[in-house]
């Protein structure tokens, strides 16, 4: 199971992440040759924005936006493909979508709707929050891994990650093979 879990949490961010950087190597090298034979100056592509800065925000943005912020969902659906045999992803959906409309019907109040959101929108103070990022230290301002790390939904996300790794570890143990 918990190969299964690092698959969508860390290997893919870090396939993408090396595949990307790779694309916007070529496309920058690219785009100065495409410069140099019509006589601009290339220079000024390689100032306006640091690659290096550029490539580390995209692996901050996808190890912990995408991996990491995300896990309590694949979590979530690994536990439940352990525990129904047939249509896992309606089990997993269901329940969720059941329990929010009863809520909203019954209490007049959208918590698990608003909860889920927060998740699946990657909360966690990653927005601009109003704020224009002009500059790429502008943008990267609002990707602070520091700040990720202090907010306490990652932390609770990462504690229901590991309940839900638990349950399905277990569920399958029980089961036994597939």
């Amino acid at each position: 199971m918990l190969s299964k879990a690092s698959i969508p949490i860390f290997i893919l961010p870090l396939i993408i992440f090396a595949f990307t950087a790779g694309v916007q190597w070529i496309m920058m090298l690219v785009s100065y040759i495409v410069a140099r034979a019509n006589g601009v100056n290339p220079e000024a592509l390689w100032t306006v924005s640091s690659f290096f800065q550029m490539s580390l925000m995209l692996l901050y943005h996808l190890v912990f936006v995408h991996g990491l912020w995300h896990s309590p969902f694949y979590a979530w659906l690994l536990m439940v493909s352990s525990w129904t045999r047939r249509a896992p992803f309606l089990w997993a959906v269901v329940p969720l979508v059941a329990i929010s409309t009863i809520e909203r019907i019954v209490f007049n109040t959208g918590y698990l709707t608003n909860l889920l959101g927060y998740y699946l929108m990657g909360g966690g103070g990653n927005s601009n929050s109003g704020q224009t990022a002009k500059t790429m230290s502008g943008l990267l301002g609002n990707f602070e891994p520091i700040r990720m790390l202090s907010v306490p939904g990652l932390w609770l996300g990462l504690a229901a990650t590991g309940l839900f790794l638990y349950a399905a570890i277990r569920l399958r143990r029980a089961h036994g093979p597939i």
